[in-house]
């Protein structure tokens, strides 16, 4: 360049495409329905985070929540049959096996 040149080369520029107003808008709609769908299924809005739940690498803390509210009613459903079969082989009346049927005669009277 000449001395009198206040431009300096300074790189080549990649040249963008501009994009209109609707084709903005367009996008962001829907990376916003996007959102939504995968916080609604992983409840996170967070992609990373939503690949490590689909992969089943990660379990959010609702789901483990619902799992231990599970185990607990079924943990408390066993206790109630155990306490309930307990009592019942409690007030069971022990029988013992009959190997012939008593066999009732009627005796004369003597008077």
């Amino acid at each position: 360049m000449t001395e009198e040149s206040n431009i300096d080369f300074v790189g080549k520029m990649q040249s963008q495409r501009l994009t209109s107003l609707a084709e903005d808008c367009k996008a962001a709609q829907a990376k916003i329905l996007a959102d939504q769908k995968r916080f609604a299924k992983y409840g996170t809005n967070n992609p990373k985070l939503a690949a490590l739940m689909e992969s089943g690498q990660l379990i959010p803390a609702v789901e483990l929540v619902r799992v231990k509210e599970v185990e607990a009613r079924q943990a408390a459903a066993f206790e109630a049959s155990v306490h309930s079969e307990q009592s019942h082989s409690r007030t069971r009346i022990p029988r013992s096996i009959v190997i012939s049927p008593p066999i009732y005669t009627r005796e004369p009277v003597d008077e």
